[in-house]
């Protein structure tokens, strides 16, 4: 929504697809016109700046004021970190300068005092924090904050968070993995992933698995997952919400694909596919690299790197080795040993087709002498 949103009047555009909403979040929004910024308003759309990366990288002039104007709660976003830096308080800093200079040039033009609405302290932190919140759809619930990596956070973590919230508010706490979907019309959330979701509201706690559909209004009053009877449901638990243990989730996605990834390459290996095994191998590095980054509470990326290893371990023992199939490499030899062996003994040359025979054998193949003709294969391994 930067330069060429402006140029080509994109919010108008959207309209006239029917595409504007409340579940639509606008980044940038540098050249809105006023038309414009008022479909914003009036079809309950989101905002988000990112002023360090606009004014950096020439997107235009943050609108803070101008989404304040029009009574929307603009947020603050980064995004891209190989260009601006990514931490929040550096977006905040940046956001308030940038409306502030703006502001008091022209007041300063004016020779006139800045007026009351501009951007202060708390209106940026605003932006920053219950804005954002507002902005990804979790100011549904009045009091509730919500509490990422649920799952795997470091017990301190979690409680010091528990202690800072109000006697009333209510924490959510989701799960590494899992995601808590909110449906407006249906005024519903549905919890699906790997994990789950943790209501904590006065001590109390009650556990949602995956799979589970609950109304809005459960999070505000503790009651159980749509359609059970009472609010004492199967999976309630009234205990303190420090002796509830916090359950792990399945397998994860990324062992889930390192062992689809081995399977390919047992496969591969199996059929002499040298390529197909290369692939594989391959993409459990990736996984790998891509995963090295995420907050994984275990051992999974030892037990990915082991994986690996074995894996190059066995290429390696390809490339020495091959994948051909031995008989296709010996056997025209050894059939036309057998051919010779044959015409000698038609020629009476026993001792010479004897000894022919007993090379073979030296050499492991056995040979299975019979009516129809001779035969051969490898011969069985030494029991020593």
């Amino acid at each position: 929504m930067g330069r060429m949103a402006g140029r080509f009047a994109m919010i108008k555009s959207l309209q006239r697809l029917n595409l504007l909403g409340p579940d639509t979040t606008y980044i940038h929004c540098c050249y809105f016109s006023d038309e414009e910024w008022q479909l914003v308003k009036d079809t309950g759309g989101r905002v988000s700046i990112a002023s360090q990366v606009e004014m950096q990288m020439g997107h235009g002039q943050p609108p803070v004021g101008k989404a304040l104007k029009y009574g929307l709660r603009p947020s603050l976003s980064i995004d891209v970190v190989t260009t601006v830096p990514g931490d929040m308080f550096t977006e905040i800093r940046s956001a308030f300068a940038a409306e502030r200079v703006l502001v008091c040039g022209v007041a300063w033009e004016a020779n006139t005092t800045i007026p009351e609405s501009t951007l202060t302290h708390r209106g940026v932190l605003e932006m920053a924090t219950t804005n954002g919140a507002y902005t990804v759809g979790l100011g549904l619930v009045q009091g509730l904050a919500v509490f990422p990596y649920h799952g795997t956070a470091a017990d301190h973590i979690r409680e010091r968070s528990i202690d800072l919230l109000s006697a009333n508010a209510v924490l959510v706490g989701v799960d590494e993995h899992t995601a808590a979907i909110f449906d407006i019309d249906a005024g519903t959330v549905s919890i699906r992933g790997r994990g789950g979701l943790t209501w904590r509201r006065k001590g109390a706690s009650q556990r949602f698995e995956n799979g589970t559909t609950v109304p809005l209004s459960a999070l505000a009053t503790g009651l159980g997952p749509v359609g059970d009877p009472a609010p004492a449901s199967a999976g309630a638990d009234t205990r303190s919400d420090r002796e509830i243990p916090i359950p792990t989730g399945g397998v994860s996605p990324f062992l889930e694909e390192v062992a689809r990834q081995s399977d390919a390459a047992d496969t591969a290996l199996a059929s002499g596919d040298v390529d197909g095994a290369v692939g594989a191998v391959l993409a459990i590095d990736s996984q790998i690299h891509d995963w090295a980054a995420d907050t994984l509470d275990s051992d999974e990326q030892d037990r990915a790197r082991e994986t690996l290893r074995r894996y190059v371990v066995r290429l390696g023992d390809l490339a020495r080795n091959g994948t051909a199939d031995p008989r296709d490499l010996i056997g025209p030899v050894v059939d036309r040993i057998l051919d010779l062996r044959v015409q000698m003994r038609g020629a009476g040359e026993y001792a010479l087709a004897d000894k022919l025979r007993d090379a073979l054998v030296d050499a492991g193949v056995a040979v299975h002498d019979t009516p129809a003709g001779s035969t051969w294969d490898f011969a069985a391994a030494s029991a020593d």
